[in-house]
């Protein structure tokens, strides 16, 4: 293995998820304009595509913050490793990540999933359906007790089901209906 292959491994093993969160931002924001021209609404947000155009746009909007730390970060590190050259301090050993920061990285990346599963459930299950079980999830991923983990969804599907068709806002709906 050549140091450029190595180095790429590296870049996309570390900055895979930015390129993933905006490749499907991108496609999100695609498939809700393709939807609201398909189908007339009153107002392009209470329209079948435009909740799925906001989350689209939410997510590469993500990217470019994630990206845009990550430049702030290698700036830092770099102005760092100049300032401790100068003590004569090996800049070279990487740090060495706390149990926390492990326990918070799995935590990412497992509400990235449930993201992604929540995106893709959006169609065949409904929005209601899926909105639930998203809701459920990541509350169980975040360690709420399991009472207050179903009363929060018990609470929220009259507001799903009822409130929003209330209001005039559309929403994918699920072969139960909601």
């Amino acid at each position: 293995m050549t140091m450029g292959n190595m180095k790429a491994g590296t870049f996309l093993r570390k900055y895979s998820h930015l390129v993933l969160t905006a490749a499907l931002g991108v496609i999100a924001i695609a498939e809700g304009i393709r939807i609201g021209t398909q189908f007339a609404a009153e107002t392009f947000i209470a329209g079948p595509g435009g909740y799925m155009t906001v989350v689209g746009i939410a997510l590469v909007s993500f990217a470019l913050v994630g990206a845009l730390s990550i430049l702030g970060d290698n700036n830092r590190h770099k102005r760092t490793q100049n300032e401790l050259g100068a003590l004569d301090i090996d800049t070279n050993t990487p740090p060495t990540k706390t149990a926390e920061a492990i326990a918070h990285s799995r935590i990412l990346r497992l509400s990235f999933l449930l993201c992604v599963g929540y995106v893709l459930l959006i169609k065949p299950l409904g929005f209601t359906i899926a909105s639930l079980l998203y809701l459920g999830a990541s509350l169980w991923l975040l360690k709420n007790p399991l009472r207050r983990t179903l009363l929060t969804c018990i609470i929220m599907f009259p507001i799903l089901f009822f409130g929003l068709p209330a209001i005039g806002i559309s929403v994918p709906r699920g072969p139960f209906g909601f």
